[in-house]
């Protein structure tokens, strides 16, 4: 059956499958078929995918010449049947979504994250750092993930590791060092970027905080992608910046990507939002008056464990000609 229309092709192949003159291959689509096994996949939020299905499930059942009404209105002897059509409907609308886009839509957060992650997966299960803390986890494939202060990793551990690893950072920075597991796809869902990986080692940067999200990876492959596209296959040392639809692509030492693990504070082309965040992490004290004094400017420095707040704001203050006043928990940034 040559596939020129999809809402036709789908609908004939139904109406061959219920009427019984489908073939072995043709039963093998309808009955086998698993949405699991598509290898594209691109993030929507869950409003995207509902307004999807309502319009391909329109189209589907106008092509069927039946009504939505017709599969719930049939008197109860034809029972059987009426729940084998609307199982099957259901599955050629989803079909169609495939077949007319060519993705797979997993659902991700594009706006208010937490909140449609707990309505799409009332299932997940939380992870939070305090900004003053990191947190080492091991999951159950052996993989290993380091969260950075002030971050939230959301988990479905009822169906992590059954055919593929999927984890949520809500919020903040990780580092993975995934196990490998060629067959089970690690796939990482931030707020605008999607990171699939069989087995490899990298950091992932998408704090809310921010506009610009970033993966550097140490070893293996990494594959990074957004709603429209794939971004690009990042080998090690390599890193994508993604901000606002656009995106770079640099080579970059991993080491200093993973820095803040053993407790170093490293500003590559670092907006000063960025720098306030960092300190919170490091010292607890959040950075107030900058907004004003140093707006757009882009910091670069090395600061290795150990180094003061006092030798972190002399140094930064003394290239930018500004001054810092420490008052409590909070450091003021001025004229």
């Amino acid at each position: 059956m040559k596939r020129k229309d999809p809402i036709l092709w789908v609908s004939m192949l139904l109406r061959r499958y219920f009427n019984g003159q489908a073939d072995e291959a043709e039963k093998n689509i309808i009955e086998n078929w698993n949405p699991e096994n598509i290898k594209k996949r691109f993030p929507a939020n869950p409003l995207q995918v509902q307004e999807g299905c309502r319009r391909v499930k329109e189209n589907i059942f106008h092509s069927l010449d039946m009504g939505e009404h017709d599969v719930i209105s049939h008197k109860k002897p034809q029972r059987a049947r009426i729940t084998t059509i609307y199982k099957y409907s259901a599955i050629a609308a989803i079909l169609l979504l495939v077949l007319g886009t060519g993705l797979y839509l997993s659902f991700v957060d594009n706006h208010d994250k937490s909140e449609e992650f707990r309505l799409a997966y009332s299932e997940l299960i939380y992870y939070e750092t305090t900004f003053s803390e990191i947190k080492k986890m091991t999951l159950s494939d052996g993989s290993v993930i380091y969260l950075n202060g002030g971050s939230k990793l959301g988990i479905k551990e009822s169906e992590f590791d059954k055919q593929k690893r999927e984890v949520w950072l809500v919020d903040g920075e990780a580092f993975f060092d995934v196990a490998q597991n060629q067959e089970k796809p690690f796939i990482i869902y931030s707020k605008d970027m999607q990171v699939e990986v069989k087995g490899t080692s990298f950091n992932v940067k998408a704090y809310s905080e921010l506009k610009e999200q970033s993966v550097s990876v140490r070893s293996g492959k990494v594959e990074v992608s957004n709603a429209q596209q794939m971004l690009g296959i990042l080998t090690a040392n390599e890193q994508i910046n993604y901000s606002d639809n656009h995106f770079t692509r640099r080579h970059c030492d991993y080491q200093n990507a993973m820095a803040w693990i053993d407790g170093g504070i490293v500003l590559e082309n670092a907006s000063v939002e960025e720098f306030a965040i960092r300190l919170k992490q490091k010292f607890n004290i959040s950075l107030i008056g900058y907004e004003d004094i140093l707006p757009g400017k882009q910091l670069n420095a090395i600061f290795n464990n150990g180094t003061s707040l006092k030798e972190i704001m002399d140094n930064v203050c003394a290239l930018y000609n500004v001054k810092y006043k420490i008052k409590d928990k909070e450091v003021l940034i001025y004229q």
